[in-house]
């Protein structure tokens, strides 16, 4: 009866390791990750300064003239 008891007890260790291992743990990574990321978005972000010239925009004055496109064919 002894070696019953224990397989018995060993399958049903087994069930809740996978059960633990497989649902729990996810869930819990899953939220963690959740919260970091809302929290993230929560923090206020500096305002951009408006008198600043924004990046990116090409300086049209110190530009050359403009060349006409023609089709070669």
């Amino acid at each position: 009866m002894e070696p019953i008891l224990f397989f018995i007890l060993l399958i049903v260790g087994l069930f809740l390791f996978r059960l633990i291992a497989g649902v729990v743990l996810p869930v819990v990574r899953t939220a963690k990750v959740i919260r970091r990321e809302f929290e993230e978005q929560a923090r206020p972000r500096p305002t951009p300064n408006p008198a600043a010239p924004a990046k990116g925009k090409p300086n049209w004055d110190k530009m050359g003239d403009y060349i006409d496109f023609e089709e070669v064919k």
